[in-house]
């Protein structure tokens, strides 16, 4: 599906701003419920908020206190990962009736700066906050508006992302923070397919939401392309858009002419080059199915030939942008260049390498180092402090291991065992049984005089990585050494992406970063089941690489950008690796489900 932007540096510095300072809009106090207000008056008396199930110590009160003052901190200063931290340590039924609804929105906000869409979705939805929420305060009230509005315009639903937006221009004041907000909303119905905004536009809706619908539909059916002609006023005048003076309308992202993907067809990277390029391809035919401008696509076979003759002859050529290498030699000699004429986007990373000094080189990788660091700070989180490491002999599971280790213990946490395991092995409890120091007598049949099993206590989580056929030997491993009750995070590479409930039953519970297009459903563009598991990533960064690809020809220094891409969410935050955050799942009954829904 066509990319959905969550926000531009100035939709983000927005946010901020239009929703009150950051100590306004972090403040706990300012989140009271205003039950005298008269900014509502018409409105029906909401229910009363439900009390706490049981009495609150004075001592927990004050502890919840202090947790969500530091989690406010951490958030003003942009530790989102340390404030959400914090709020898991805050069981919300203690929280008195004033304090509740901020949790909330705090919680909320810091869940989707980390990218955390699912966790957001069940906080801002959750019944009290929606049964109350006009009864927050002003400052409170555009906040909450807000934060709907950003997170269900990255989650696709165009509608709900608008009619939060709309309504939250209604209570401002000041124009430049209305026409911000409008500039929000151009962007979510830029990149939603057109038969999306037809079908939107039938349904019935107030009539500033059916103007949007309208205006964006009126743009595509004038031009053909969603991002040429971006409105200069809110929908009342609408009328006026023909004509619009380009200088007060929002920025838009220009549609590319031609794009070279310097891929090989054949060699070691071949299979994988491939992947890339049909994923990119199906990226390509449903955009042009959602009635956007796509440009055409010019491939260049990289097997054999100098990357920086390809690169100069894809520019001669008249490529506005070059995706490639995916070869991580080949990408070094092109990030070698002093100067590069057009941007390019690898497709690795500079393992070992410096950054180019090109300020248009960028870089989109399925990094196992980055899912790593993600599994160390997602474990802290979770309140784990000693590890027991299990990555594989290989170049990719050492580089695992480094990443987890140094965050880990970055952040205070420590790496007690570990192992680099043989890929091959079949048995693994001659591996794991001295790792776990198992009393000699624990896996013995019981007996009158039998030692009672144990294993040693002073690991409190199992960090692994490991593909599907490794996993469901070590999980059981681990079950049966009187591991089971440790919790084992993974990365994406525990889940192929195709249910398989008899043998994932094996997979016990294990939790693990995964990729967005793995846990959606059947509108998604993704790879055939027939594709081998190991390329299947593969697949979906080359349809990241089309969703990113329109923001790199102009991408400015500070910019920040969020895409919902199909490795996860793309962050563009102005340097040359682009960023990508992915959602948790765990393993119930051998199937993969979001880790923050309820099941």
């Amino acid at each position: 599906m066509p990319a959905i932007i969550l926000s531009s540096s100035n939709t983000r510095v927005l946010t901020t701003r239009v929703l009150g300072t950051i100590a306004a809009a972090l403040t706990t106090a300012l989140l009271i419920v205003s039950c005298s207000s008269t900014d509502h008056g018409t409105a029906e008396p909401a229910p009363a908020l439900s009390p706490i199930s049981s009495p609150v110590s004075v001592a927990l009160q004050q502890q919840n206190a202090k947790l969500l003052a530091s989690a406010a901190a951490a958030l003003a200063a942009g530790d989102a990962a340390g404030a959400l931290q914090l709020y898991n340590q805050i069981d919300p039924t203690a929280l008195t009736d004033d304090r509740r609804l901020g949790y909330f929105l705090d919680r909320a906000d810091a869940a989707l700066q980390e990218g955390d869409l699912l966790l957001a979705r069940e906080l801002l939805s959750n019944p009290e906050l929606l049964a109350r929420h006009q009864q927050l305060s002003a400052d409170a009230q555009r906040r909450w508006l807000g934060l709907r509005g950003e997170l269900f315009g990255l989650l696709g639903d165009t509608g709900s992302s608008v009619a939060a937006y709309t309504e939250l221009t209604t209570v401002l004041t000041d124009p430049e923070e209305r026409r911000e907000i409008e500039r929000a909303i151009w962007q979510v119905l830029e990149r939603t397919p057109t038969s999306t905004l037809n079908k939107l536009a039938a349904e019935p809706a107030n009539a500033r939401l059916h103007g949007w619908y309208q205006l964006a539909l009126a743009s595509r059916e004038r031009t053909g392309d969603s991002a040429a002609v971006p409105p200069a006023l809110a929908p009342e005048h609408a009328g006026t858009v023909p004509g619009a003076d380009a200088a007060s309308a929002p920025a838009a992202v220009p549609a590319l002419q031609r794009v070279a993907l310097l891929l090989p067809r054949s060699g070691n990277y071949g299979p994988a080059a491939n992947a890339v390029r049909d994923g990119f391809m199906a990226a390509v035919f449903a955009a042009q199915a959602g009635g956007a401008a796509t440009p055409d696509v010019k491939l260049y076979d990289a097997a054999g030939g100098d990357v920086l003759d390809l690169y100069h002859r894809a520019v001669a050529d008249g490529a506005q942008l070059v995706i490639g290498p995916l070869d991580q030699q080949a990408l070094t000699r092109l990030a070698a260049e002093p100067a590069l004429p057009v941007p390019v986007l690898g497709l690795n990373e500079l393992e070992g390498a410096p950054e180019s000094t090109a300020a248009n080189f960028h870089t989109l990788a399925l990094s196992v180092a980055d899912e790593a660091e993600a599994a160390a700070r997602r474990a802290w989180q979770d309140g784990r402090r000693a590890a027991l490491v299990l990555v594989p002999d290989a170049p990719w599971g050492r580089r695992a291991l480094d990443a987890f280790r140094d965050t880990f213990t970055g952040l205070g946490g420590e790496v007690r065992a570990g192992t680099l395991y043989d890929m091959a092995l079949k048995d693994f409890v001659p591996v794991l049984r001295p790792l776990l120091a198992v009393t000699a007598g624990a896996t013995a049949t019981p007996g009158a005089d039998a030692e009672p099993p144990r294993r040693r206590t002073d690991i409190d989580m199992v960090f692994l990585v490991a593909y599907p056929a490794q996993g469901r030997q070590i999980k059981p491993t681990l079950d049966f050494l009187y591991a089971g009750d440790l919790p084992v995070y993974a990365t994406s590479a525990i889940y192929t992406g195709v249910a398989d409930a008899a043998r994932d039953g094996d997979l016990g519970e294990i939790r693990f970063s995964t990729m967005t297009w793995a846990l959606a459903d059947a509108t998604t563009p993704a790879p055939e089941t027939k594709l081998p598991p190991i390329y299947r990533p593969f697949f979906a960064l080359g349809a990241d690489a089309y969703l990113v690809h329109p923001f790199l020809a102009g991408a400015q220094p500070n910019a920040d950008i969020r895409v919902a891409g199909h490795t996860g969410t793309l962050v563009l935050d102005g340097g040359q690796h682009i960023r990508r955050i992915q959602p948790w799942a765990r393993f119930r009954n051998g199937r993969a489900y979001p880790e923050s829904e309820a099941q």
